[in-house]
């Protein structure tokens, strides 16, 4: 059984640790693409995704490609491919890469989420959030039914709301985390993933339930 107030403690001060040291993030790379993901949340994907096995991974928000590439490599081998969305591809290094489809679109915008459906059939899908982190609890509106019963929505950095970290691109992803699980019955956190206290992901595994 987690304690979750203690696993919500340790991973403050780690977080801490981790600002107070790599005040500009820690950065690592993927076949030389920057992915702004702690090695320790790569490698709880990793079971997750062995785990689960989806067809479908829809990545809110692209960045460089660099994870888009690396969950592409994790499925490949069970025939997933990735889609992953992103409406300014201008910080974008990665052209093309194969299993993954980039898709210059708005996530917060309805149509996008209509568009993406055309293209899955009846398969296990996993959506991971890691674009604006203001707008989480709409776009989990937006995109929650394309989740499989039984699989994940993700949020992404909802430890910078832990330790109150500041900045244009930080949203309160907690708060959000907290009105999604009020507002939708059918989704509870999943601690099992929380086994790593260098996660940029506490309290973000939302398994749909129903």
């Amino acid at each position: 059984m987690v304690d979750r107030q203690q696993l919500k403690e340790d991973i403050v001060a780690h977080k801490k640790l981790i600002i107070k040291y790599y005040p500009d993030r820690i950065s690592y790379t993927y076949k030389g693409v920057r992915v702004v993901k702690t090695p320790h949340d790569l490698w709880i994907y990793h079971e997750l995704l062995w785990e689960l096995r989806p067809k479908i991974l829809v990545e809110l928000g692209t960045e460089r490609g660099g994870s888009a590439m690396w969950f592409a490599d994790q499925i490949r081998e069970f025939g997933g491919r990735v889609y992953s969305l992103d409406k300014d591809p201008s910080q974008r290094v990665v052209k093309e890469y194969p299993g993954v489809e980039f898709i210059t679109a708005d996530v917060s915008d309805p149509s996008t989420v209509d568009f993406v459906k055309a293209k899955i059939d009846d398969e296990p899908v996993i959506v991971v959030h890691d674009a604006n982190h203001k707008t989480v609890y709409e776009d989990f509106v937006l995109w929650n039914g394309v989740v499989s019963i039984g699989s994940y929505f993700v949020v992404e950095d909802t430890t910078d709301e832990l330790v109150g970290r500041k900045g244009p691109l930080v949203g309160d992803t907690l708060s959000a985390v907290k009105k999604i699980l009020k507002n939708f019955p059918n989704f509870e956190v999943d601690y099992r993933w929380n086994k790593c206290f260098l996660t940029c992901c506490f309290a973000g595994f939302l398994k749909r339930i129903k």
